[in-house]
């Protein structure tokens, strides 16, 4: 399991990118994990969630565990449309 206590990183090697979940909101990343059933058909609970960037471009990375068996699963989301870096978020004058 990687080590995840740094919030911004920008190597992650065993992840694809490419096929990150883009959403609009984090209550959409949460939403859509809900829905998801695992294997066993349990149902699966957040437990790590981290912000990572890869290129520059925001990511959530969520790590759900089985309530029924106890797997494991990585979600990557692309929050792109939605994360504003501090820079992005000062509004600048006309």
């Amino acid at each position: 399991m990687p080590n995840w206590g740094c919030p911004l990183t920008e190597t992650m090697p065993d992840l694809d990118w490419d096929r990150a979940i883009p959403v609009d909101s984090v209550q959409q990343e949460y939403a859509l994990i809900a829905a998801r059933r695992c294997e066993c058909e349990g149902r699966f609970r957040v437990v790590r969630q981290a912000l990572l960037f890869q290129q520059g471009r925001p990511y959530d990375l969520l790590e759900a565990i089985c309530r029924q068996c106890g797997r494991s699963e990585r979600f990557l989301f692309d929050i792109g449309r939605f994360f504003k870096t501090d820079e992005e978020s000062i509004r600048k004058p006309p």
